[in-house]
């Protein structure tokens, strides 16, 4: 499953989920759902996210699907949730 937003001009978007169950990751599906998220926003150049810097799979994903990390954040998904996170940022056309 996965799950995005766009900001009000519709040229930025925010992927807030992206999950495969993981018995069935490494077979493409990630990959499919985001391309999808993409396809769904057709005015968007840019797509960011959040992810924990635990999370080393998930990073390596994202990476290899074209993302760069950007910055940090001390409040992964909501203000004031305490948990750090890396941003990353993929602009449209890069890694597709």
């Amino acid at each position: 499953m996965a799950y995005a937003s766009a900001d009000a001009a519709g040229k930025s978007v925010m992927l807030h989920q992206l999950y495969v169950r993981p018995t069935l990751q490494g077979r493409g599906i990630g990959g499919l759902l985001l391309e999808e998220i993409i396809e769904s926003f057709p005015d968007a150049t840019l797509f960011r996210l959040e992810v924990e810097e635990a999370n080393v799979r998930a990073i390596g994903f994202y990476v290899a699907q074209g993302f760069e990390q950007t910055g940090r954040t001390a409040n992964c998904g909501a203000e004031q949730s305490g948990i750090p996170a890396l941003i990353f940022e993929r602009r449209r056309g890069e890694g597709e």
